[in-house]
């Protein structure tokens, strides 16, 4: 009765293994996905390359004065 119950846990645990290892690769596969040709056009019309434009930086935002009784006097 163990021994069954041992052999379907490793079982269980290779399929799950095998699973995972194929998403894996899957997923590695569709990241090599080719530009389109609208991302094509806008590249050469902009004489760069989408991954070499370099995003600014943005601002810290800076902290608002909420105070409800600023102005008021007791």
């Amino acid at each position: 009765m163990k021994r069954k119950m041992v052999k379907i846990i490793v079982a269980v645990l290779v399929v799950f293994g095998l699973v995972c290892a194929g998403g894996n690769s899957y997923a590695a596969e569709t990241k090599k996905k080719e530009k389109g040709p609208a991302l094509q056009q806008l590249e050469s019309a902009a004489g760069k390359k989408i991954e070499d434009v370099k995003v600014p930086d943005v601002p810290k935002p800076t902290p608002v004065n909420t105070n409800q009784n600023s102005g008021k006097k007791k």
